[in-house]
């Protein structure tokens, strides 16, 4: 083999693809087969497209993107890495819930700080929901439908923030912070993320 086309996709270390290639080969084999697919079904129009509604529709809507990405990200890892899943954080490792806490303690601060402000600003006020309580009764069945949306739409979010995790955070992410200084991976997948979340309300 030509000692440059060697240099430029193979590493002297480990004689395996280099990390940029091999981050490649990942976004690739995830996007070009649904990409197939969207393209073959194009002429059957979908509701779910232009109508949302949180409900068990929107959650097995969500569940092949994470199926799919977790069998690209397996693969990618066993077959150019000769690593097991755990290299991506999926195992429970001795103390993860003290992680999960952290996690979610530091999430709650930070939400509260931002309606504290909103609140001193005067942007925001918290006040009972009128569709729950009259003044006098509870309406329970308002009641129970707001906490049923509720429901759907944490298991809804916690897929999608799975999702993202593995898609951001996952293969490409621990790919290139294993082979390149943690400025890049860390920067571009950050600037990623952005866009692809600027159509957001």
């Amino acid at each position: 083999m030509n000692y440059w086309v060697k240099y430029i996709f193979i590493t002297d270390e480990s004689g395996r693809l280099r990390s940029g290639w091999r981050v490649a080969v990942f976004l690739t084999t995830l996007v070009v087969p649904p990409a197939i697919w969207r393209g073959a079904g194009r002429s059957v129009k979908s509701e779910a497209a232009t109508d949302f509604e949180l409900g068990i529709g929107q959650i097995i809507g969500y569940l092949p993107m994470v199926i799919w990405i977790l069998i690209i990200s397996w693969l990618c890892l066993a077959l150019l890495e000769n690593k097991r899943p755990a290299a991506l954080g999926l195992s429970l490792r001795a103390g993860w819930w003290k992680d999960l806490w952290s996690g979610l303690t530091m999430a709650a601060l930070m939400v509260g700080a931002v309606f504290l402000l909103q609140a001193a600003g005067g942007g925001s006020r918290l006040a009972l929901n009128p569709d729950w309580w009259s003044g006098e009764v509870v309406r329970w069945e308002s009641l129970r439908h707001s906490l049923t949306e509720t429901g759907w739409a944490l298991a809804l979010l916690i897929l999608a923030a799975f999702f993202e995790e593995l898609l951001y955070r996952g293969y490409a992410f621990q790919t290139l912070l294993r082979g390149t200084h943690p400025v890049l991976p860390v920067s571009l997948l950050s600037v990623l993320f952005g866009l692809s979340h600027l159509g957001n309300p």
